[in-house]
């Protein structure tokens, strides 16, 4: 059974390299964002973790050799988002997808932000400091 028959791309605008990484990535990442959904009481922690994790499923994605556009992520992550929300909250969670339908991408974007801001080599060596002897 292909994995392309559970997600259903209905009302959703994507090219053919978005819905073969969300179809290629989609059930592993259930798998993920249900133990953060379970995990997690704070609506807006949680839609943090769901961002956070979807970036890091996507962010080495190949596809012929070549890593795919800052705008394929963003596009990816937002949508899978949403599409697994819509699928793993209960009933009485569903009005968490309209919260993550306001802030999911400022926070994606603010995430990318950050990342272009670390330098990966202090906060190495701030740990190490931290846990010596």
């Amino acid at each position: 059974m292909s994995p392309l028959s559970n997600i259903d791309f209905k009302d959703k605008i994507l090219n053919e390299i978005q819905k073969k990484v969300i179809t290629n990535n989609y059930n592993s990442a259930k798998i993920n964002i249900k133990n953060i959904l379970d995990e997690n009481n704070d609506d807006i922690f949680a839609i943090t973790l769901v961002v956070s994790n979807l970036i890091k499923t996507v962010e080495n994605v190949k596809i012929n050799k070549k890593k795919l556009s800052g705008s394929n992520k963003k596009k990816i992550v937002i949508t899978m988002g949403e599409m697994l929300l819509n699928e793993l909250l209960p009933e009485d969670k569903k009005n968490m997808l309209q919260i993550y339908n306001s802030i999911a991408e400022k926070t994606l974007e603010h995430m990318i932000d950050l990342s272009k801001h670390i330098n990966i080599n202090n906060v190495k060596s701030c740990i190490s400091m931290c846990f010596k002897n």
